[in-house]
């Protein structure tokens, strides 16, 4: 059956004309929520009455677009309350969300990874060579690597003090040997990992360093004997000498990727005085008070970025640290995860909690009355993909922060 027959019948189905298969693309999707909703598929025809706003705002329709979410507000606050119900029946489970994994019902302990403490045996130095071994944070083989040296070589011309001698060289099977001129040098390294056709490059830290470099502001040693440097690719880990107690670094003192989150996003029409959804938090009057729970749970969703299985990982944090600069959670092992959150009072209340990605969006003149709307893009889960840092021609080290927007 052809696209235009199954789109005939539908709108037969619905009593409109087959003229109807010419309107924009918006009617469409408006019509097909229309089917959902009368088929009981809430969940479904909230997001196509959600897609038709956006369809009928890209149009130019703001009245369509404002009536379109305005129906899908009413369609998610109606699956909300279904869901609440359900929580308030005794012994019985939460069913799932429709496309989306359900979040608990209760808040579980937060996952913390194990940090092994790892330390290896003394290496002989080889003349004329930088030696080495890199391992990761639990004490095991890193089979592939990059080794960066520079520095200065003796006995050739230095410009501006500009350094003379440097390289990148890929190594693999966890140890390194790389023969280099007498002179002074700096060693660093790194880990690259190709992952969902994106490339990650993630620093390792030094294991051993010197408590004094040769020339200690540059960084750099004499080669000497030979050079032996060790190192740890820590993906989740908390930064050797990160200090966390000032606003400016708390957030990148650790390895791995940050989310941060906002529970004070809002939509409403705005001169209307009409509030649609209140923030959590941040406004005189919210309806939860500041010692309620946040839980919001990853779930990988696949492999992470290295490959492993990962796990599970848990935030709980308080309502009433909202907005504060530790309001975030770091360490999180870089991969793809699905997202779900639920809110809990000091009363034992548990409240499902939608997600966004983006701040709320103005729609000019879009409520029936002409006045502005502020619209969020909630969703009862969504997806967290934590993107690799911008690659230039010198390799940026770890993932992009996220911020996740939160909301009743």
């Amino acid at each position: 059956m052809s696209k235009r027959m199954v789109l005939v019948l539908l709108a037969i189905g619905l009593g409109l004309s087959t003229n109807a298969l010419a309107a924009p693309k918006g009617a469409v999707l408006e019509a097909q929520g229309v089917a959902l909703n009368a088929a009981g598929k809430t969940h479904e025809a909230g997001d196509a009455y959600e897609a038709a706003a956006k369809a009928y705002s890209a149009e130019g329709n703001q009245g369509a677009a404002a009536k379109a979410y305005g129906k899908a507000s009413e369609l998610f606050e109606k699956e909300a309350a279904a869901l609440l119900k359900e929580l308030d029946k005794p012994k019985v489970a939460r069913p799932a969300l429709p496309a989306h994994p359900a979040p608990p019902t209760t808040l579980a302990a937060p996952v913390t990874a194990s940090i092994k403490s790892v330390t290896l045996p003394p290496l002989m130095p080889k003349a004329d060579h930088i030696v080495g071994r890199v391992i990761d944070e639990m004490g095991g083989t890193v089979p592939n690597f990059t080794i960066k040296y520079s520095g200065f070589e003796d006995g050739k011309p230095i410009y501006n003090h500009m350094e003379n001698v440097g390289a990148d060289v890929k190594c693999g099977g966890g140890t390194f040997a790389i023969k280099v001129p007498p002179g002074a040098y700096r060693v660093s390294a790194y880990v690259t990992y190709v992952y969902h056709g994106r490339t990650y490059n993630f620093e390792a830290e030094p294991l051993n360093p010197p408590t004094k470099h040769d020339f200690n502001s540059l960084g750099l040693d004499y080669l000497k004997r030979g050079l032996v440097r060790d190192f740890v690719l820590k993906m989740t880990a908390k930064k050797t000498g990160a200090s966390e107690e000032t606003e400016s670094v708390y957030r990148n003192a650790y390895y791995g990727g940050l989310l941060y989150f906002d529970c004070g996003q809002v939509e409403r029409i705005l001169g209307g005085g009409h509030t649609f959804t209140p923030p959590l938090a941040g406004v005189v009057g919210t309806a939860y008070p500041p010692d309620s729970r946040l839980q919001i749970t990853l779930t990988p969703q696949g492999a992470m970025v290295d490959g492993s299985a990962g796990h599970i990982f848990i935030a709980d944090l308080r309502l009433g640290d909202s907005g504060t600069y530790q309001f975030c959670k770091r360490g999180i092992f870089p991969g793809v995860y699905s997202a779900t959150a639920l809110l809990k009072t000091p009363t034992g209340e548990t409240v499902p909690l939608r997600l966004s990605l983006t701040r709320a969006r103005t729609i000019l003149k879009g409520s029936a009355d002409g006045y502005d709307m502020l619209v969020m893009d909630w969703k009862p889960s969504l997806t967290v993909d934590f993107l690799p840092s911008d690659i230039g021609p010198i390799p940026r080290y770890g993932v992009k922060a996220i911020e996740l927007f939160l909301g009743k």
